[in-house]
């Protein structure tokens, strides 16, 4: 059993933007301490300024085209990264860039907020799992794109879409049955998780996921009540300390614990 922190998982990494940086494509760690292959960036990838200052390109859509292209060998292949890290990179374009056979390409193109869903559909189904849990963190997370994740054989991804504040709720119910816990604490935590779904997870036996539902902000005050009589105090406690709380069980219960220090 877990203690009251909770499972282990895979460490979280900000930065969702665009900006082009090194280190925004360290993929992040599995429970297992082992990390899928990391990308490796030149200085020269980075660059941020338009497609018109880099190429004397009015568009970026001139450096795409059908995904045929030889990466080891394409001149443009440091134009292609460059373009799929541009805000104002077509979608049409992204859509070509998500399906290069460059790794890069797609990491940069699964980052850039302004990918459409369909070309989010297709990295959400990429064979380099390290796009794929980028396409989880995402805060424009589709409902067939979150089905997709939530169902991926990796198991890092399919913690990252559960603990996603952006994930439908749907998805999230379901998540919330799944036999393996660690998953099923970063459902417990995630602040969009439906209240029939938290009041669910409030009666797991596993003390940690009692105490996530506790701590979470969304959990609805007959939940809360509820956890005010569970028999592991830090649980209890928690439920106490939540805003939603309501205020006549919580009177009782301090009445009830006055003594206990």
């Amino acid at each position: 059993m877990y203690d009251a922190a909770g499972p282990p998982g895979p460490r979280h990494t900000p930065d969702m933007g665009t900006a082009g940086h090194a280190n925004q494509y360290r993929t992040k760690p599995k429970p297992n301490g082992s990390r899928p292959p990391v990308p490796q960036l030149t200085q020269t990838d980075t660059g941020q300024q338009p497609c018109s200052q880099l190429w004397g390109a009015r568009d970026c859509s001139v450096l795409v085209g059908p995904p045929s292209w030889s990466h080891h060998h394409h001149p443009t292949l440091q134009m292609r990264r460059i373009a799929a890290s541009q805000p104002q990179c077509p979608p049409a374009a992204l859509g070509w860039l998500a399906r290069d056979p460059d790794r890069i390409v797609r990491y940069k193109t699964a980052e850039n907020l302004g990918t459409p869903p369909a070309a989010l559909e297709l990295l959400a189904r990429d064979p380099d799992e390290g796009v794929r849990w980028t396409v989880a963190f995402r805060p424009d997370c589709t409902l067939a794109v979150a089905e997709l994740l939530a169902r991926d054989e990796d198991y890092g991804v399919r913690i990252e879409i559960a603990r996603n504040a952006h994930c439908p709720p749907r998805v999230l119910a379901r998540l919330a049955n799944n036999p393996d816990k660690a998953i099923r604490w970063r459902t417990a935590q995630n602040p969009s998780c439906p209240p029939a779904t938290l009041a669910a997870l409030a009666a797991d036996t596993d003390l940690s996921l009692r105490k996530a539902v506790a701590d979470n902000p969304s959990s609805p005050p007959e939940t809360l009540k509820r956890l005010l009589q569970d028999p592991q105090l830090i649980v209890a406690q928690a439920a106490a300390a939540n805003p939603n709380c309501p205020r006549a069980a919580l009177a009782m219960w301090q009445l009830a614990h006055s003594g206990t220090p």
